[in-house]
């Protein structure tokens, strides 16, 4: 068998093995949030069924393994061409570069949410809305192909750290918390990967734990900080103690079972067309967001984990199969990358999603979307460097 077929092989049982690993990580995680949410924290819980908790605790985990295990199945032939990162990609760099200069002639012109009085509803209302969600596509299709250099040649060049840190400034005079967050997930995976092959088993594991501290303090931290000083998230949540951490925690990553328990508990159905595809309907002006927004919660927390809106389209456990489906032709992308440095990018967007699925979707919604589509065009048709020094490979060069 000669070396370059071994390389193919093992280029594919990598990808293989890093998606299935994605899927039960994930499905770990639910798990354990989903059991940390029987804890006693606010009367605003609720008295799950016996339906609820076989689809939560049993059949959605199952869903999230199962869509890793069809798209190791579906992607059997596909491997990695090319071993090499991106070299150049001018538009989506003069594209970034404008609307980060833009973004900074904005500030000088309105006051940025951070400098108000009020950050969390100046946010709302803040500068022109169509250019946000423009920038905020580029920046983490620019924050996602740093990361995926990073991962192939396990450094990070300057211009690079930059683009991170312009990137976090930019979340930060937003208020953005979640996007703020995502970047910081990205840029730490991306911090792990220096050290790949040079720490243990035990130093990965410690720096995944200081990784998800970290992760979790910023979010603490910033929501405090993001809502007006009379704020308190303690009798928002009406919980029972008095801290503001785990208020925080309660609110975003454990209430959400209870409010998708509700939706089992009544067989809950709203009027929208698609709750899946809803807020891609609304943004192509096909339906109105008004009614996919219709569904039942406790207390004022809204969220309800990635699982809710096939949920509210299919039921328990109709719309679990289909989150399924939809779940593994996301991990399936991976596979359609020619080069090692976006197929990283694609894993990092996944990794990111399935973080996410106890919080809310993120697979099927057009500012992730858009960046997975733009990051596997720049993987066809941009100039890239293979990994071998003083080797360059030519592409058109369109992106």
């Amino acid at each position: 068998m000669s070396i370059a077929n071994n390389d193919r092989i093992q280029n594919r049982r990598s990808g293989f093995d890093i998606r299935l690993k994605i899927a039960i990580t994930a499905a770990a995680w639910w798990l354990m949030l989903a059991a940390f949410s029987q804890m006693e924290i606010s009367p605003l819980q609720q008295d799950w069924t016996f339906e609820s908790k076989l689809a939560i605790f049993l059949f959605f985990p199952a869903c999230i393994v199962l869509g890793g295990v069809i798209a190791v199945i579906l992607s059997k032939r596909v491997n990695l061409n090319v071993k090499g990162e991106l070299k150049k990609f001018p538009v989506t760099e003069r594209v970034f570069y404008t609307l980060m200069l833009v973004f900074f002639a904005q500030c000088l012109i309105f006051t940025p949410p951070a400098l108000s009085s009020v950050p969390g509803d100046a946010r709302l209302d803040w500068g022109f809305p169509v250019i946000h969600v423009l920038t905020e596509i580029i920046i983490r299709v620019m924050c996602l192909i740093v990361v995926g250099n990073v991962c192939v040649r396990k450094r990070m060049l300057a211009n690079e750290r930059w683009i991170l840190i312009a990137s976090v400034i930019y979340t930060v005079l937003v208020v953005s918390r979640s996007f703020m967050l995502e970047i910081i997930f990205y840029w730490g995976l991306a911090s792990l990967a220096y050290s790949s092959g040079k720490t243990t088993k035990t130093s990965k594991i410690f720096k995944y734990a200081v990784l998800l501290s970290i992760i979790f303090g910023v979010f603490i931290g910033y929501g405090n900080w993001r809502q007006a000083s009379d704020f308190s998230i303690v009798d928002y949540g009406e919980v029972l103690i008095d801290s503001n951490a785990v208020a925080w925690i309660f609110g975003y990553f454990l209430v959400n079972f209870d409010n998708l328990a509700l939706l089992i508990n009544e067989s809950f159905r709203n009027d929208s067309f698609s709750n899946i595809f809803g807020s891609i309907l609304q943004t192509l002006q096909i339906q109105k967001y008004e009614n996919v927004d219709d569904y039942l919660y406790v207390g004022k927390f809204n969220l309800g984990t990635a699982i809710r809106p096939f949920v509210l389209d299919f039921g328990a456990w109709v719309g679990g199969a289909m989150f399924a489906v939809l779940w593994s032709l996301f991990l399936i992308t991976s596979s359609w990358c020619k080069k090692q440095s976006t197929h990283y990018a694609v894993l990092m967007l996944i990794a990111y999603s399935a973080f996410c699925f106890p919080i809310t979707g993120r697979i099927e919604q057009p500012p992730y979307l858009f960046a997975l589509i733009w990051i596997l065009m720049a993987d066809r048709l941009v100039l890239f460097r293979r990994s071998k020094p003083n080797v360059t490979v030519l592409r058109v060069v369109v992106v």
